[in-house]
């Protein structure tokens, strides 16, 4: 399934959560979010693929995705399933010789508005990020909008990138 997304960094999450209630966008998760990345030496990474357990509240899940080219947005083909143990989903894919590449945790705070998805993430270590997931193209272009931004104020970066960005 492709997965349609972009990011706005050094966001003002006061304001961006105030923005979103105003639309009446709706909150659909606050809590803390941890991923550990899986690679094999670097190989999927460097392929432009990824692989993650993620846990979100009480919720866990296996994800790979393979970016897809696109200049304006990041399309990602994205295959996600929940899983019933974090811990064991990654000593699964470390048994099967994937090793832990990256561990990050973080407050995230997820709206929805119209058919996409608003996630407010808030690091210990980097500036907040507002990632927005859309069905389209069209409708990302929308709510970036209606957020108040431009195209021309999002990054199609991965989440390494940003790290890299400041230097983590």
């Amino acid at each position: 399934m492709d997965e349609i997304e972009t990011k706005i960094l050094e966001i003002d999450v006061r304001k961006t959560k105030a923005k979103l209630e105003s639309l009446g966008a709706t909150k659909v998760f606050e809590g803390p979010v941890r991923t550990v990345f899986f690679d094999r030496q670097d190989t999927l990474r460097s392929s432009g693929r990824m692989l993650r357990v993620r846990q979100k509240g009480a919720k866990a899940y296996i994800t790979a995705k393979r970016r897809k080219a696109d200049a304006e947005v990041r399309v990602s083909d994205e295959q996600e399933a929940e899983v019933p143990d974090f811990d064991a989903a990654c000593a699964l894919l470390e048994t099967v010789g994937f090793g832990r590449r990256e561990e990050i945790s973080r407050k995230q705070t997820s709206y929805r508005i119209k058919g996409s998805l608003a996630e407010i993430r808030e690091y210990a270590d980097q500036p907040p990020v507002l990632e927005i997931e859309s069905p389209t193209k069209e409708e990302l272009k929308e709510v970036v909008a209606l957020l108040g931004y431009r195209m021309t104020d999002t990054t199609t970066m991965t989440g390494f990138e940003v790290r890299e960005r400041y230097g983590l």
